[in-house]
């Protein structure tokens, strides 16, 4: 987590320093605990995600993550995220909704179901931000609390915030910038700086829990099994199934020729995870096993293991061009010709161009291995990119070459 040192009381949160062109900002959080916990500390929780307010898909995860590392040091063991939104999902909830919390009573079943002891409800987060002139403030509000899942009744909440104001003045009294042009008030940093005072406030207003939860032994994956409709090699649009025998109640994923990373498998039964993979033009050709990795409930990995079994596919990838060549052609009309080596699978190749005083420039889809070019006048050098691309659309990496004048 990042911490901010300069934490000040609430009368300097809106002040702004007035001085010789320097920048001047107080940054605060602040936490009122509106309900104080009531019984001992969960020894598990299971963070959810955010409910409501304005903040975008990667802020409420930024908040979710570093409050669930805020409880994790108070011994508040938290899911794993990854598992609890497979969950969350798989009971049919829809937790990539702005809103989308239901009942408590819902919530406390699901988090019986999930064999925690309560959940971390997150609710109304706000990022909201004032200009006037030379001054600047930043907030970020909202409110959290514990839901026990045995009573479906709320033990602990708080309303949360942090902030941040400033502003800039030249010595002669002249307004120079406000403090949102000069300093990363509008930034993600700082917008992390925020969420991270939050959850620092947060562990100071919960009491830790004296009994740790107890290590629990790392998850197992016993088997790993794959299986193609086709039985030869696959090639794009085929599909294969794999199937991995394991410890219950975590998450998986497998990785396939090299082609796939961490492609999800979900947990049909107890122990059983499965997943039907489709396979891309460019994943590559050979053969290889499909790998699987299991984690269980808190995180925790497994050991990898390899299907007995191997993949063959005939997918080729394609090689970005070679051999890039630009020669001026002409120096009076500035007439330039870029020609490259063929690419083995390409049926087509893709060229732009940029210059020191044009933006990128996009050339039609070409069929032949050159192409040639009138720069125009003001520009004193050129970069040309080329790529190519098969007939099912795959596309090769970048090639560059350039030529001045």
């Amino acid at each position: 987590m990042i911490r901010v040192s300069n934490r000040i009381g609430a009368a300097a949160r809106y002040a702004v320093v007035l001085a010789a062109a320097t920048v001047g900002v107080s940054c605060a959080a602040s936490t009122k605990v509106t309900q104080p916990l009531r019984g001992a500390p969960p020894a598990t929780v299971a963070v959810l995600p955010l409910d409501g307010g304005d903040l975008s898909p990667r802020g409420r995860a930024i908040v979710r993550r570093l409050v669930g590392s805020a409880l994790d040091v108070r011994n508040y063991r938290p899911l794993d995220d990854e598992f609890l939104d497979q969950q969350l999902a798989l009971a049919g909830f829809q937790p990539w909704k702005p809103k989308w919390l239901p009942a408590d009573a819902d919530l406390a079943a699901f988090g019986r179901s999930v064999g925690v002891e309560a959940l971390l409800v997150a609710e109304g987060f706000e990022d909201s931000r004032f200009n006037a002139g030379l001054f600047f403030r930043r907030g970020l509000t909202g409110r959290l609390r514990l839901l026990d899942v045995a009573t479906a009744k709320s033990v602990w909440a708080a309303e949360v915030g942090a902030s941040g104001t400033g502003g800039v003045l030249t010595g002669s009294g002249q307004i120079v910038k406000s403090f949102s042009e000069t300093v990363e008030a509008g930034s993600e940093l700082a917008f992390v700086r925020f969420a991270s005072n939050i959850a620092l406030d947060v562990m100071d207003a919960l009491p830790p829990n004296q009994k740790p939860p107890a290590e629990r032994e790392r998850p197992r994956i016993e088997n790993v099994a794959v299986q193609s409709a086709q039985g030869a090699a696959l090639q794009p649009d085929d599909f294969l199934r794999v199937e991995a025998q394991g410890t219950p109640r975590g998450r998986a994923s497998a990785s396939v020729g090299g082609g796939y990373v961490d492609y999800p498998l979900v947990e049909v039964a107890p122990g059983t995870y499965r997943g039907t993979i489709r396979v891309y033009a460019g994943v590559g050709e050979g053969e290889a096993p499909a790998t699987v990795a299991l984690y269980d409930a808190y995180g925790a990995a497994s050991e990898p293991r390899k299907s007995d079994a191997k993949v063959a596919f005939q997918a080729p990838r394609l090689d970005a061009p070679s051999g890039l060549v630009a020669e001026i052609l002409d120096p009076a009309t500035r007439r330039v010709r870029v020609r490259w080596q063929p690419t083995r699978g390409a049926s087509e190749y893709l060229v732009a161009r940029t210059t020191t005083t044009r933006p990128l420039k996009n050339f039609d889809r070409i069929t032949s291995t050159e192409i040639e070019d009138l720069l125009p006048p003001d520009a004193s050098s050129a970069n040309y990119f080329v790529t190519a691309r098969s007939a099912p659309g795959v596309n090769s990496g970048k090639s560059s070459v350039s030529v001045s004048f």
